[in-house]
C-alpha cells in the first residue's frame, strides 16, 4: 500500500517509520501558512511506542559510563590489569591511559578515585629512535604520545629512575605518583578519550564524531608509529634498534571525513602502507568541529501547542544546491526545502512523549545534521488519592494506621504526564518523585522512616502535583492519624460527690500512646449513658462533662472502674 503524504506548495510531507518514538501515523493536516511560514499538525496516530524517559536536551560527548572533564572523556576502570593490558583495554575504545597534564586534572582524579587503590596512568619511556622526531631525551618517562612531563605529582623524595618503564597513582599516598620497572603488577586504571582526536590500532576503526549541527574539519593525521607503547604487539618486545616511520595521511582522511558529522577510518596497512613491520602501526587523526546548522526551539511544550522550529545555515560560502529535510520524530518529514528561504516552521504534536526533531542539510561539499529533543507533556487534571493500610481501603481524606505500620497512599490523575509529586506537612518535605505517565496509579508508602520525621498523632498532609505545562500546581490535602497502642490509661475525677448542675472534671493520662478519641461510659442502677470526645492532637489533660441525674450513683468506665455519686 502506498505511503500517504500531504503535499504543501513547494514541499512534501510524508510518513516515516521512526522506531522508538512513533511507529506509524494515519494522516496530517495543514494548519496554516503565512508567506513561507508552514504550520503542520498530526491529527491521528495509529500506535505509539512509549518513550517517556528523562529528557537530555544537550547530549554529552561522553558515554554514560564516562566522565567529562575539560576536552576529554574519562572512564574509571575498576578491574585489575597489568600496564600493557590496561593500555590495550583503553585502545580498543579509541583511547589511552590517562594523561595528567596539570593540577586541575590531578584534583579531578582525586575526587573520583579510591585512595586505597593503585591506578595506572599513561607514562612510559619515550624511544626517540623509533622516528626522526626528537621530542624527549632517551629513556625519560613521558606521556604516551611523547609529551614532556611539565607537571608532576611524584611521591615525596621520589624521582623516576632510568630503569622505570611505567607509572601509577600510589595507593594510600594522597594520590602521589610512583614510577616502577614492574609493569606486570595488576592495578586499576583510568582511560582517556580525547574529544578532538581519533585513534585506532591496526585493523580497528578511528571514529571522528561531532555534536549536533557541527561538521568535521581535519587538522592533521598520520599513520605508522611514533610511540613504542601505543598498540604494542604481544609477541614483540620494543627495542631501541627498531626503526619505524610514519606518513602524513591528512589528505586521505580529509577526503573521506571532511564536512561530515560522523566518520570512521580503518587503520590498515593495505591502505596506508606498512611503516613499522616489527611493532605494528596505528592511526591518529586530530580534528575540530565547525558549526554548520542551528536548530532553535524550546525544550518542553504541551500537547497541541504550536511549536516554532527555526533553522539557521552557517556554512558560507557553499557550492551546489542547499537542500534540507526536517523530521519531526513522530512519523512525518518535510522535504526538500531551502532553509534560507523557508523561514520558520510551526508544528503541533497530538500525543505526549519525547521526540527528536532533526534537520539534515546537504550541499556538494557539506552534510550537516542537527537534532533537538523536545518533551511534549499533558497538563494535569483530575487529581485524587486513596488510603491503604492493614485495616482500611477507602476513597477518603482521613487515613488512620498504627504508628510504625506502613500506610499506602495511591495517587491518581485523569490526565497528565511528566508529573513531579511532592508530599509535605507544614515545612517538612516527606517525599519527592517524578513519574512519566500520571494515568498509571502511583503508590507512595509512608513507612516508619517517614513517620519518625513527624512523630505519632494527627497530621495534615499536602501532596502537590506539577509539571512544566500545568499553569498552577494541583494539590490534594488529607489527614493521617498515626496512633500508638494505649498503655497505662488513668482517669481521676475532681470529687467523688458532685453537686447537681455542676460539670464533672476528669483528668486523663496515659503512660504510652496518644489517644485521638476518648469514650466515656457512665453506668448507673437505672440508666447508662456515654459520651465521646475527639482528641485529634493526641494531647491529654482535663475534660469537663455535664451530669444531669440527681441522687444516683454511677460507675465511670474508661478502661477501669471508679464509683461516682451525684446528689
Amino acid at each position: 500500500m502506498a505511503v500517504p503524504s500531504l503535499r504543501i506548495p513547494g514541499r512534501q510531507l510524508s510518513r516515516l517509520d521512526d522506531t522508538g518514538i512513533v511507529r506509524a501515523a494515519r494522516n496530517a493536516v495543514l494548519v496554516g501558512m503565512a508567506g513561507d511560514r508552514v504550520i503542520v499538525a498530526c491529527v491521528a496516530v495509529l500506535w505509539v511506542a512509549e518513550s517517556f524517559t528523562n529528557l537530555h536536551v544537550d547530549a554529552s560527548p561522553c558515554l554514560e559510563s564516562q566522565l567529562v572533564f575539560q576536552r576529554s572523556c574519562y572512564e574509571i576502570i575498576r578491574l585489575s590489569r597489568d600496564f600493557q593490558g590496561a593500555e590495550k583495554w583503553c585502545e580498543r575504545g579509541g583511547g589511552h591511559l590517562a594523561f595528567i597534564l596539570d593540577q586541575e586534572t590531578q584534583e579531578f582524579f582525586q575526587d573520583q578515585l579510591e585512595v586505597e587503590k593503585g591506578w595506572w596512568i599513561g607514562l612510559a619511556p619515550w624511544k626517540q629512535n623509533l622516528t626522526q622526531d626528537e621530542i624527549t631525551s632517551e629513556g625519560t618517562l613521558a606521556w604516551l604520545d611523547g609529551t614532556n612531563v611539565m607537571y608532576d605529582h611524584w611521591a615525596p623524595e621520589h624521582q623516576p629512575s632510568p630503569s622505570a618503564a611505567c607509572a601509577y597513582v600510589l595507593k594510600s599516598s594522597s594520590y602521589h605518583w610512583m614510577s616502577t620497572d614492574n609493569c606486570s603488577q595488576e592495578l586499576h586504571f583510568i582511560c582517556e578519550y580525547e574529544s578532538s582526536r581519533a585513534f585506532a590500532c591496526d585493523h580497528f576503526n578511528a571514529t571522528l564524531q561531532c555534536e549536533s549541527g557541527t561538521v568535521i574539519q581535519v587538522n592533521s593525521s598520520f599513520y605508522g608509529r611514533k610511540s613504542a607503547t601505543y598498540c604494542a604487539l604481544e609477541a614483540v618486545t620494543p627495542s631501541i634498534s627498531q626503526e619505524c616511520s610514519w606518513t602524513d595521511t591528512r589528505d586521505k582522511v580529509k577526503g573521506q571525513c571532511h564536512g561530515l558529522q560522523a566518520c570512521q577510518i580503518r587503520a590498515d596497512k593495505t591502505s596506508f602502507g606498512d611503516l613499522c613491520p616489527g611493532l605494528g602501526n596505528y592511526l591518529v587523526v586530530d580534528y575540530h568541529c565547525k558549526e554548520g546548522l542551528h536548530l532553535l526551539l524550546g525544550d518542553v511544550y504541551r500537547v497541541q501547542e504550536n511549536i516554532t522550529i527555526s533553522q539557521k545555515w552557517l556554512l558560507h560560502p557553499y557550492s551546489g544546491n542547499l537542500t534540507c529535510t526536517l523530521n519531526t520524530g513522530d512519523g512525518f518529514v518535510i522535504e526538500p526545502y531551502n532553509p534560507l528561504s523557508a523561514g520558520n516552521m510551526t508544528y503541533q504534536y497530538q500525543i505526549p512523549g519525547v521526540f527528536t526533531i532533526s534537520v539534515e542539510c546537504t550541499t556538494s561539499e557539506w552534510h550537516v545534521t542537527a537534532q533537538k529533543m523536545v518533551s511534549i507533556q499533558q497538563p494535569i487534571s483530575g487529581f485524587g488519592i486513596k488510603c491503604y493500610s492493614a485495616n482500611q481501603s477507602e476513597d477518603i481524606n482521613d487515613c488512620t494506621v498504627q504508628y510504625g505500620n506502613p500506610l499506602w497512599i495511591q495517587l491518581i490523575v485523569e490526565e497528565g504526564t511528566n508529573i513531579t509529586y511532592v508530599m509535605v506537612t507544614g515545612v517538612v518535605t516527606l517525599r519527592t518523585f517524578t513519574v512519566n505517565q500520571g494515568i498509571i496509579p502511583q503508590n507512595v508508602t509512608m513507612d516508619s522512616v517517614i513517620q519518625q520525621l513527624i512523630g505519632p498523632g494527627t497530621h495534615r498532609i499536602t501532596i502537590l502535583a506539577k509539571n512544566n505545562v500545568t499553569a498552577r500546581e494541583v494539590s490534594h490535602n488529607f489527614t493521617v492519624h498515626f496512633v500508638e497502642p494505649i498503655k497505662g490509661l488513668e482517669a481521676r475525677v475532681n470529687s467523688d460527690i458532685l453537686e447537681l448542675g455542676s460539670d464533672l472534671t476528669i483528668n486523663i493520662s496515659v503512660s504510652h500512646g496518644a489517644p485521638i478519641e476518648l469514650q466515656f461510659e457512665f453506668i448507673g442502677p437505672n440508666e447508662t449513658f456515654s459520651e465521646a470526645i475527639e482528641n485529634p492532637d493526641g494531647n491529654l489533660g482535663a475534660y469537663s462533662l455535664s451530669m444531669n441525674s440527681e441522687g444516683s450513683s454511677f460507675f465511670l468506665e474508661l478502661n477501669n472502674l471508679m464509683e461516682l455519686s451525684i446528689y
